[in-house]
């Protein structure tokens, strides 16, 4: 699909079905000018050959696996510079191989994929998956587990009742995100209070693993996946933040998962996740402490009680991007209007209502929309694997 900085491995080039034809493809992407791939459901002879000439090419490789053949040991192997997500790491620490499925398993069946992949982690055997998470450290393979993007699935009313709905939902991804099974991560059909405690269980395991694999010196990033599963983007590395800290790691840690960690990812450490000189000036200026809560990094803003009354606080002031300032509230304000405006054409509710196109605006507002995804889309990183795009 080759999205931005990092094109998938299967998308849009198709029938790659030989070791001497995926090679060809990173040479072809290479000479496009990409830095990177992303691979997502390859058999393992042709991932093998893929990761070969990706290295001879120089390019990182971010990997989704699916439910398929490979597993975290061939990203060992292989070399991978991060694996997305987290399937693939339980997988490869289960006694038998493959996780028990019941006979009438569909991947393709979304309802049934999200379902059972709630009681993966639960199958993984601790002795096995901590040689997994040594062997990951040392091949210098790291991970970014996008934890917010499931988490519907352990607390579902949590997720659909999300206040930055109310102003900031786009009514198109509004109507995504209804259950619906022809939409991806719109599996909500008869989701069940069962569902919800495995997928819970599913977390505490997960979330332990991420953090021994630190621990164990492994390098850890924050993504969040959104436009699927109720998560918006900005808001989603938000809920990211905050989840990185419910797993165990001191804010300060959350921070350099976000920033310094992200960069190396990315390969640009010497340019990204740090302020120093030299170094891109991609910036945010907070009304409030993110080290006390995460949440003041929300347009929504939270409430500290001062002489006996709640105050509004919080929210990021400006947003500096490759030196450039954005005014956050402004930005935030335009999106809003945006919003707005698009569900009254989507309702009807004002048949004169005519959506203003850029070239009607004033040129400072068209700088400001221009960047609104600076805002919405970046937020505290200025380096975060989502320049990986990844599918849930």
């Amino acid at each position: 699909m080759g999205h931005g900085y990092f094109p998938t491995a299967d998308s849009p080039a198709a029938n790659l079905n030989t070791d001497e034809q995926v090679s060809q493809r990173v040479r072809d992407l290479k000479a496009a000018g990409y830095d990177g791939i992303k691979l997502y459901t390859m058999d393992r002879d042709l991932m093998a050959a893929m990761m070969d000439e990706a290295k001879k090419q120089g390019m990182r490789v971010m990997h989704h696996v699916g439910v398929e053949e490979t597993n975290a040991w061939d990203d060992i192997k292989g070399g991978t510079t991060s694996i997305e997500h987290w399937y693939g790491i339980p997988d490869a620490a289960i006694e038998s191989g493959r996780q028990n499925f019941p006979a009438g398993y569909n991947y393709n069946n979304e309802v049934d994929r999200f379902r059972y992949a709630g009681r993966l982690w639960r199958e993984a055997d601790p002795a096995k998956l901590d040689k997994v998470l040594d062997a990951m450290v040392a091949a210098n393979v790291a991970w970014d587990p996008t934890l917010v993007i499931y988490e519907a699935s352990r607390d579902l009313q949590r997720a659909q009742t999300n206040p930055a709905f109310a102003e900031y939902l786009h009514p198109v991804l509004e109507e995504y995100f209804k259950p619906n099974p022809a939409n991806h991560g719109s599996y909500f059909i008869g989701w069940s209070s069962t569902d919800e405690t495995f997928w819970k269980e599913n977390y505490r395991i997960w979330m332990k693993a991420v953090y021994d694999f630190e621990m164990k010196g492994g390098v850890v990033g924050t993504g969040e996946d959104a436009g699927f599963i109720y998560q918006m983007y900005g808001f989603g590395l938000i809920r990211e933040l905050e989840l990185h800290q419910e797993a165990g790691f001191h804010p300060l840690k959350v921070i350099q998962h976000a920033t310094a960690n992200g960069a190396k990812i990315l390969g640009k450490e010497d340019s990204l996740g740090r302020i120093r000189v030299g170094y891109k000036a991609d910036l945010i200026v907070v009304n409030g402490n993110p080290l006390e809560n995460f949440k003041v990094l929300s347009p929504l803003g939270v409430e500290e009680i001062r002489d006996g009354k709640a105050v509004k606080t919080g929210g990021i002031e400006w947003t500096i991007a490759n030196g450039v300032p954005y005014h956050a509230p402004t930005l935030a304000s335009e999106i809003k209007t945006m919003v707005a405006a698009a569900r009254k054409v989507r309702t009807g509710s004002d048949s004169d209502w005519v959506l203003p196109t850029s070239a009607c605006l004033p040129e400072t507002v068209r700088l400001h929309l221009t960047h609104a995804t600076v805002w919405l889309h970046t937020l505290v990183r200025n380096d975060e694997t989502r320049h990986f795009p990844s599918h849930s």
